[in-house]
């Protein structure tokens, strides 16, 4: 239908929060570098296939050797608001019905720059109430 769903991925540092850009080609340049490492390494076609569901690990390696400049430069549509300037982070997941798949986690950033409002996918690892506990680790009380 034409809607397309952009992807972010979070960084949170002391001074700043970073929303990372990952690109369509992005994606599918990592799906095939976790598939040719795989196939390097000697497995077979299901040793690739399962590979390729862990490019996001490969991802997360290269912002361990960027620093923020590096990864708002790469990834260009990435951008970052100042710490400083969030007034209020709301993390809300509602229930799902025993025959309805988990819904995703709600993340709400209030900023002196308006709202930015994600959905982490419920099929992450992390729990609604992880994802609480990591952003007030890094923004304190404005995390309800």
């Amino acid at each position: 239908m034409g809607l397309g769903i952009d992807t972010y991925n979070l960084i949170l540092t002391p001074r700043r929060l970073v929303f990372a850009y990952v690109s369509q080609n992005d994606m599918k340049a990592l799906v095939m570098e976790a598939r040719d490492i795989a196939k390097a390494e000697g497995k077979g076609f299901l040793g690739q296939a399962a590979a390729q569901m862990g490019w996001l690990n490969l991802l997360l390696e290269r912002y361990n050797t960027m620093t923020v400049e590096d990864i708002l430069a790469r990834y260009s549509g990435s951008f970052f608001v100042p710490n400083t300037a969030v007034s209020r982070v709301r993390v809300n997941q509602r229930h799902s019905a025993p025959d309805e798949p988990t819904r995703p986690i709600e993340v709400t950033f209030e900023t002196t720059g308006g709202k930015h409002k994600f959905e982490i996918a419920a099929t992450m690892a992390m729990s609604a109430r992880e994802v609480k506990q990591r952003l007030q680790q890094g923004l304190g009380s404005v995390v309800r």
